[in-house]
């Protein structure tokens, strides 16, 4: 068994050091189930993923500003208002795409976030777990 903590190890380092890609694939995810929630508008699978890729990124500029800045003053305060900025922008951006007055696409972009987030760590997960018999 040991092999699979090994496997699971080694994708959480991919993962850490290449957060980019990492966000990108999350990306698929996340528009999967965008796809699920917001099935009335007719975007396709690829404009989700631009807007997603748009999104996700500035999402990362911001939270590597605040990182910066947190390090800078060594405070985890500016860090952990980092983290919260990102997710919140998240979510923001996708309920401000899909109609900025309704008030349940904001509630949808949570839902959307998290599946898309549980379905991307079961698959790696899932790959962790297949790599220990390989």
């Amino acid at each position: 068994m040991r092999g699979g903590s090994r496997s699971a190890k080694e994708i959480g380092e991919w993962t850490n050091t290449n957060i980019g890609y990492a966000q990108l694939i999350m990306g698929i995810f996340i528009a999967l189930w965008i796809k699920v929630f917001f099935r009335k508008f007719k975007y396709n699978i690829y404009e989700i993923l631009v807007l997603l890729s748009y999104v996700l990124g500035e999402a990362l500029f911001i939270f590597g500003c605040f990182i910066i800045i947190a390090n800078v003053f060594n405070s985890e305060m500016i860090a952990t208002i980092g983290i919260i900025t990102y997710f919140i922008y998240i979510i923001w951006a996708i309920g401000q795409f899909f109609g900025e007055r309704r008030f349940i696409n904001y509630i949808k972009s949570i839902f959307v976030y998290v599946l898309g987030n549980a379905s991307y760590l079961t698959v790696l997960i899932l790959i962790a777990y297949l790599l220990t018999f390989i």
